[in-house]
This record gives structure tokens, C-alpha cells and sequence, in this order.
């Protein structure tokens, strides 16, 4: 899961942005910038306002969640085609390998008569 708050405050530590001046531009006191930021969720016109006072696209790291989670999902599809491809082989070769047993058995059985 994605801690969009633990980002922008690295974001504004790189940048040299105090939290209480972002919270200036938001019009919201420090404290609750803080409490915002510290929140396991996010509203999104609040992460459009961050994004706009900070000039950086903030929903980028969330779309490239979805990406990197759509490509997972994309390889575990394949993976399981192959799989049930291989694991139809593998019962059609088990069942001709049971055929040739049985044939194998009954040849042996002739040669005991």
C-alpha cells in the first residue's frame, strides 16, 4: 500500500518546503497537515491541492501501482495458460503411458500361457 503522506514529506524535505509553509498554501494549519499526512487515506481533492501547492503530480505513484499490479496480473494469466497447457500434456501422456502398460501386461501374460 501506497503511504502517499510518507512521499510528499520526503518530497517537500528534498525541495526545502517546510511542512507549515504547505500547509500556508492549503490554508489549513500545521497540525492538520500533519494529521492529513500521517492518515493511512487521503482525500483526493486534498492530494489535488498538495499536488497543485507543490507542483508535482502525486497520483503518478498510484498509477504506476496499478501498472506494475495490471502486469502481475497479466504474467499470472499467462502462467496459468501455460500450466494447464502442460498439465493437459501431461494427462494425455500418462494416459498413453497407462495404455502401453496394459499392452506390455497382456503381451506378458500371453508369453506365461
Amino acid at each position: 500500500m501506497i503511504q502517499i503522506g510518507n512521499i510528499i514529506k520526503k518530497h517537500c524535505h528534498s525541495k526545502h518546503i517546510s511542512i507549515s509553509t504547505l500547509a500556508s498554501k492549503l490554508n489549513i494549519s500545521s497540525q492538520a497537515l500533519y494529521r492529513i499526512l500521517n492518515s493511512n487515506t487521503m482525500q483526493l481533492t486534498r492530494l489535488n491541492e498538495i499536488s497543485k501547492a507543490l507542483n508535482h503530480n502525486f497520483f503518478q505513484y498510484f498509477i504506476h501501482e496499478t501498472d506494475k499490479s495490471a502486469k502481475q496480473t497479466q504474467l499470472t494469466i499467462e502462467e496459468n495458460r501455460f500450466l494447464k497447457n502442460k498439465n493437459s500434456l501431461l494427462e494425455q501422456e500418462n494416459k498413453y503411458l497407462k495404455e502401453i502398460n496394459e499392452l506390455l501386461k497382456s503381451k506378458s501374460q500371453q508369453f506365461e500361457d
